[in-house]
């Protein structure tokens, strides 16, 4: 870790090492030394392999109000190395001199998620007044730098680094109780009762504008159904036929897509909303 940056460094036992700045720009790149090879992320359309250096266009979605940051990139490693490789980024050495890691790995067919917090060097004084920090003020940065890496298999590995920004607060990141999370339903559309929304993502500027909505519900298949008649009401129309896992609606000034996440008991309807005209936000 790099002073107080919310960036990734870390030299693997393997000779691995990676780098990728806070900007706008940021560069990123793998050099496998140990074994003579270089694996490049191929990271967007601006990659430019002639020097090695990658760069990246930085997404800073705002979570329940809280902004983070993400970034997507491709490499040439297999999946089991990439998982790996962005376990060692959490290693550390603990105040005793032993080395620890913050990681947390999770494998499922043909990809993977990693999360864990770039501690850097600390002491036992400095843990403690970490944990101190933290424990008034509930902001993630106090601790470390927290990364959730999602990665999948894809000639090579696709992956997703998602990171909050500095300022986010864990206490603003769930809803308290009943309270719904900071954010707006789809304008015009009723909400069907009992369904809490947990999460508001927005992302994007102009055209490329969006936000998904996740509402808790005890039968996702039931309120997704609900969710449906609501959209009809408020004039919506399917683009997709009734058979599709996903619904597809508009009513010719945006767009919507309807999910869910888990059949039967407790589970969630993912509603994702664009506008067609072009504007940032309705």
């Amino acid at each position: 870790m790099v002073g107080n940056s919310s960036c990734l460094y870390a030299q693997g036992s393997a000779g691995y090492s990676f780098h990728a700045q806070q900007k706008q720009n940021r560069s990123v790149s793998i050099d496998a030394r140990g074994s003579g090879d270089r694996h490049e992320l191929d990271i967007g359309e601006e990659a430019q392999k002639s020097t090695g250096q990658i760069y990246v266009h930085n997404q800073m979605p705002v979570v329940n109000g809280q902004i983070f940051e993400y970034a997507i990139g491709h490499s040439k490693m297999r999946l089991d190395d990439a998982l790996g490789y962005f376990e060692r980024q959490f290693d550390t050495v603990s105040p005793g001199g032993g080395p620890i890691s913050t990681a947390s790995r999770f494998d499922f067919p043909d990809g993977g998620i990693v999360a864990g917090i770039q501690l850097g060097h600390v002491t036992t004084p400095d843990l403690l007044d970490r944990l101190r920090q933290f424990s008034a003020s509930t902001e993630l940065a106090t601790l470390g730098n927290f990364h959730v890496v999602s990665a999948f298999s894809q000639d090579g590995t696709v992956f997703i680094d998602f990171m909050p920004a500095r300022t986010v607060k864990l206490t603003g990141l769930l809803p308290h109780g009943p309270e719904d999370a900071a954010g707006e339903d789809v304008p015009g559309v009723r909400r069907p009762e009992h369904l809490q929304r947990v999460t508001t993502i927005e992302h994007g500027e102009g055209p490329a504008w969006s936000r998904t909505n996740v509402y808790r519900t005890a039968d996702a298949d039931a309120a997704l159904a609900a969710f449906k008649r609501e959209f009809n009401a408020a004039g919506w129309g399917s683009l997709a036929p009734p058979e599709a896992p996903v619904a597809h609606l508009s009513d010719g000034r945006g767009e919507c897509f309807l999910g869910i996440a888990g059949h039967g008991g407790d589970g969630a309807v993912v509603v994702v909303y664009r506008t067609l005209s072009g504007s940032h936000k309705p």
